[in-house]
């Protein structure tokens, strides 16, 4: 049977208890299922709220008084996320989604197209999804290639080229570090000077507290993360 992919219990009491944020709600923050969220509270015994608990929080959420023009004007004109218009009003990413949800603003935005429109899955590739629905398997996100090796992102593949116009050796995600519950693998090694690059644009919940976690297992390990400021400073971007 397929692993189930595990969330650290802590993340999901302040997803949920703190921040007052639904489960479906956690599953969009998360990029996972709903059912694989479903299953983490199931494996770790976390009691859900009551409907009447659930009505109280969406009292709480209409006191912003947050209009559907306002959303309209910064979800779908400016294309800002949920997490961006939350930190603007001063409230959760739930709040956001659930005005969303009330003022019947799509989550995903009609003006971009989908890359799945016309396509036909296999029947391989619908049991995959099948499995990653039920929180078993990740989405696969290997969606660009420079030497005939598959990368996650386009940042990524221009910081491989650079590296390469340097002299620099380099390996791609070379070694899977064990942190108990999951694992936590860099971008990059660069074996001349032992050091692990990790390339990011943005923390989500789960890679931050992953990588916090890494460094407090591994503190004898060198790692350096190149943001989008670092990557424009080095003329990569």
């Amino acid at each position: 049977m397929p692993k189930l992919i595990v969330i650290p219990k802590k993340l999901l009491i302040k997803l949920y208890y703190k921040e007052l944020n639904s489960i479906s709600i956690i599953a969009s923050l998360l990029n996972l299922s709903y059912t694989c969220i479903l299953n983490n509270f199931i494996r770790y015994n976390l009691i859900r709220r009551a409907i009447s608990e659930a009505n109280k929080i969406r009292k709480y959420c209409s006191k912003f008084n947050i209009t559907k023009q306002f959303l309209i004007e910064k979800y779908i004109k400016e294309h800002r996320s949920v997490y961006k218009i939350g930190k603007l009003v001063k409230c959760s990413y739930g709040t956001i989604t659930y005005y969303l949800k009330k003022y019947n603003i799509p989550t995903h935005r009609l003006d971009y197209p989908s890359p799945f429109k016309g396509k036909h899955h296999s029947k391989k590739s619908k049991k995959r999804l099948s499995q990653t629905h039920k929180g078993f398997l990740p989405f696969s996100t290997l969606r660009f290639e420079y030497k005939n090796i598959r990368m996650r992102s386009s940042w990524e593949v221009a910081y491989a080229k650079y590296l390469d116009k340097q002299g620099t050796k380099w390996q791609y995600e070379s070694k899977t570090f064990d942190l108990g519950y999951t694992t936590y693998t860099p971008d990059f090694y660069l074996p001349e000077s032992d050091t692990y690059i990790e390339i990011k644009g943005y923390w989500r919940y789960l890679s931050k507290i992953k990588f916090i976690k890494f460094k407090e297992m591994f503190r004898n390990i060198t790692i350096v993360v190149l943001n989008k400021k670092d990557l424009i400073k080095l003329k990569i971007l």
